[in-house]
């Protein structure tokens, strides 16, 4: 009579309980019931699915596994028993709409008229592949809703990793471009010291030789364009085509 009376309260809150615990109103075996009554009402209603949702998982799942159920079914039947070895789109589809008609005609719901008229009208046989296609769609919600989180979670793994593979790329890019411009800033480095180099051994050396002296070896070996030049401008074009050699290893040593 407690359990009977604890059900008939399952809306007291838990402080009531614990408060008529402890007031040794209700015994911990008593308790324990009614919070099992209470979590089985609450999965109960979160898995709840109406005949509608049912069929229409049932006539899903019978379409899209038909193609992969209809041959292994036609193997393991023994010859004498005609069966078809595979099913078009079209027979699958049909047998997904045959699936979903079925299971509305649920004994336990009288608000459509296929379970009102299925024990009468359809025979016992198709209440039985009703209860099949049920347990089907069941099946199917339920393997649904437990995968859902599981699906999220890849669904947001392959988000993360498209996001990285993205920005793993920019970074290969960013330091590809920074490579090649770290290279080219080495080589002006280079241009710009032996210029300055030069210029500091022509300005060393430019007393040692006439301006007459470097026009006639310009025109000896076929340098153009040197008779508006100054001595040192041309002192140090010959010596860029290699008509003159002077040691600028020193001159690359002050510069560091």
């Amino acid at each position: 009579s407690t359990v009977v009376g604890l059900r008939s309260r399952g809306t007291i809150k838990g402080s009531n309980k614990l408060r008529d615990l402890a007031a040794g109103n209700v015994d911990s075996q008593s308790l324990a019931t009614t919070n099992t009554v209470d979590n089985n009402n609450n999965n109960e209603s979160d898995t709840s699915w109406n005949t509608q949702q049912i069929a229409i998982a049932s006539g899903a799942t019978v379409m899209i596994l038909s193609p992969v159920i209809v041959p292994i079914i036609h193997v393991l039947l023994p010859p004498i028993i005609p069966s078809p070895s595979s099913v078009s789109f079209t027979g699958a589809t049909l047998l997904g709409a045959l699936s979903y008609i079925i299971a509305l005609g649920d004994p336990t719901d009288q608000s459509n008229i296929i379970a009102g008229n299925t024990s009468g009208a359809l025979g016992e046989g198709v209440e039985v592949g009703g209860a099949v296609s049920r347990i089907v769609g069941r099946t199917a919600l339920q393997t649904a809703k437990a995968s859902a989180p599981r699906v999220r979670a890849v669904a947001r793994a392959a988000l993360d990793y498209d996001t990285t593979t993205a920005t793993l790329e920019e970074l290969k890019n960013r330091v590809d471009y920074l490579s090649r411009k770290t290279l080219e800033l080495d080589d002006e480095n280079q241009v710009l010291r032996y210029e300055v180099a030069l210029f500091n051994a022509v300005e060393d050396v430019s007393s040692m030789y006439k301006l007459e002296e470097l026009k006639d070896l310009a025109r000896y070996n076929g340098v153009r364009g040197y008779s508006t030049e100054s001595k040192n401008a041309l002192l140090r074009r010959l010596v860029k085509e290699q008509v003159l050699k002077l040691d600028l290893t020193p001159y690359f040593e002050r510069l560091g």
